[in-house]
């Protein structure tokens, strides 16, 4: 059995892989993206060549200080790089503007009060304003500040709570995605210059539709819509409104792209926990392009159309940035950021299984990691992710791969909720937050039992985030199946959690979990902080201090309730995170303390 050093395996850096984690420049020489290789996200700035060599990683970042820099977007000239930057993950970012010439960085925020911006920015094309969605007004909107004097304006009024905008290339639309009832999401076209707003499909019903992508000519617009169930990618035209589905429900596809030529669209396509990338033209052709098993993401032409940028991850890949010439597909990968003293070889590839929930009528999808077989039936982790409106994909996961090559069998399942496998899968737990969804977990540790997988008296479950949530819903719900259990950055009391929370979180929990005070049966029942006094298995909780979105005060309700109780129990809260650890040493020292933690309760 090969087991890794967790100290080089936990440190391995990365390029972000998700959401604007990269920018390419307008001339399509250069390339600015997110690394953590100094411990924290900074932002680097590297020319490129489609046919050329391996970037090193060895040389000075763009930006420098203690905090994070993040999600880079070129100036249209390309002369400035946007970013976003909060303070210890509080998420109350400013927007920063530096200049490549100088190095001057310039915050057009620095008076700006506590307001919750989302920090996917975007440049209006005359290079004037910088949009980005807030709650500055209380509900999230769309705003634009002046990158001359800061000044903000608001362009958007309507109802909808605001999350993301493309402005249109010629300057006259911005295509605005919104929160709409229960998950379905809206596009309004909200003209910058006045006038009424469009919500693109009202004519023909459309329930939902998001990730909208303009044309070149600024003339359509390809978005992705669940109304089939399966999210498709779908053609708006500006001029007659008519809808065309590009794609038809083979599987899921996300966040179209356009070809500069305007040919063909790029999307995301999501298969068994993977994400490929796929050509398709508009005579029904579609071409797919995979490095291998695993999550290629944030894809950008090259301005000649000839050539992909992307970030890809699996097992054996921590996200970097790869480049792919389309006419011979031939790749080079443009950063490596897996140390050589770590072999490849030895990170275990994942099989797709399906099992029965608790509920029999429901099948659950989940990734399954073996270890190397031994004499002794192994010991188990349940590995539950985060959203919940997310999946467990094949991506890089170095404490799943150092629990497996310790000797444990791993199963992440994807539970009701989770995306990937259709609208109706993915809201199967509304209004059931903690009960359906937990009992597909919960049936993970069966499905190892009666297989044979794993050793019964040694199963774990943890879990960030919503994933924390539903480890803390495991080990009150069904106590006799846990070994030991560790929530990261949990929350466990609906009532609480709702109080403390931003208002598109609270609508979030409105429209999924209903309502606190007619509902109140429901989010009772479905609180863990209720029926601590269940829990028979040792408790680890981790939680950050400035955490907006799960506070440590829930974590810390459980310390509390389970020391009242002469129950074992574990917590540390790491003072300088946020939701998620963005500090290296920090998210290092976690990791470390939950394998642990299981060696000590599992490794019996």
């Amino acid at each position: 059995m090969t087991v890794l050093n967790q100290d080089l395996l936990f440190r391995t850096p990365s390029v972000y892989s998700w959401g604007g984690g990269f920018d390419l420049s307008p001339d399509g020489r250069s390339i600015v993206y997110m690394w953590n290789g100094s411990g924290h996200w900074e932002l680097y700035l590297r020319p490129i060549d489609p046919g050329g060599q391996p970037v090193p990683l060895a040389f000075e970042p763009l930006t420098s200080g203690p905090e994070s820099k993040m999600f880079p977007r070129f100036s249209p000239d390309g002369t400035r790089v946007a970013y976003a930057q909060d303070y210890d993950g509080d998420e109350c970012f400013d927007v920063h503007v530096i200049d490549l010439a100088t190095g001057v960085v310039k915050n057009l925020m620095p008076d700006t009060p506590a307001e919750g911006l989302n920090e996917f920015l975007r440049w209006s094309p005359d290079g004037r304003w910088i949009y980005y969605a807030s709650n500055r007004d209380k509900d999230f909107a769309i705003f634009g500040v002046s990158v001359d004097d800061g000044s903000v304006q608001r362009m958007t009024h309507h109802a909808a709570s605001d999350d993301f905008v493309e402005p249109s290339p010629d300057g006259r639309w911005l295509a605005v995605q919104a929160m709409a009832d229960g998950q379905n999401h809206v596009i309004y076209l909200v003209p910058t210059e006045g006038g009424p707003e469009i919500q693109i499909g009202a004519e023909q019903g459309l329930l939902d539709a998001e990730a909208p992508d303009w044309s070149p000519d600024s003339r359509q617009l390809a978005f992705v819509s669940a109304d089939k169930d399966m999210s498709d990618v779908v053609i708006y035209d500006l001029e007659t409104r008519a809808l065309e589905w590009l794609t038809h429900s083979d599987c899921e596809y996300y966040l179209p792209l356009w070809s500069p030529q305007a040919d063909r669209v790029l999307t995301l396509a999501s298969r068994d926990a993977n994400f490929d990338l796929e050509l398709h033209d508009f005579n029904g052709h579609a071409e797919t392009i995979r490095l291998q098993p695993g999550l290629h993401n944030q894809a950008r032409f090259t301005p000649d159309g000839a050539s992909l940028v992307f970030t890809y991850g699996g097992p054996a890949y921590p996200p970097d940035l790869w480049v792919l010439r389309l006419a011979d597909r031939a790749a080079t990968q443009l950063t490596d950021s897996l140390s050589p003293q770590i072999d490849r070889s030895v990170f275990v590839q994942p099989t797709h299984v399906w099992y029965s929930s608790l509920d029999p009528e429901v099948q659950v999808p989940a990734l399954l990691y073996l270890p190397q077989p031994t004499d002794r039936q192994p010991p188990a982790i349940v590995y539950v992710h985060g959203g919940p409106t997310a999946q467990q994909d094949n991506d890089w996961y170095p404490t799943i791969q150092d629990f497996v090559t310790r000797g444990y069998v791993v199963i992440c399942p994807n539970y009701r909720g989770s995306t990937g496998y259709g609208k109706a899968f993915r809201e199967a737990n509304r209004f059931d937050l903690g009960r359906g969804d937990t009992n597909d977990v919960a049936a993970a540790a069966d499905y190892l039992a009666r297989a044979g997988l794993a050793d019964p008296q040694r199963i774990a479950v943890t879990g960030i985030s919503y994933g924390g949530f539903m480890t803390m819903t495991c080990v009150t719900k069904y106590p006799d199946r846990w070994a030991a259990s560790s929530a990261l950055v949990p929350f466990v009391n609906w009532f609480t959690e709702h109080a403390s929370e931003r208002e598109d979180l609270q609508y979030w929990d409105d429209q999924n979990m209903g309502d606190p005070v007619k509902d109140y049966d429901r989010w009772y029942a479905n609180s863990p902080i209720y029926f601590i006094d269940r829990i028979t298995a040792p408790i680890q909780l981790i939680a950050g201090g400035h955490d907006v979105r799960c506070p440590k005060a829930e974590a810390e309700q459980v310390r509390d309730k389970l020391i009242e109780l002469g129950r074992p129990v574990e917590m540390h809260v790491y003072a300088d995170e946020g939701h998620i650890f963005r500090h290296l040493d920090n998210r290092v020292d976690a990791y470390k303390r939950r394998a642990a933690f299981m060696d000590r309760y599992l490794n019996f």
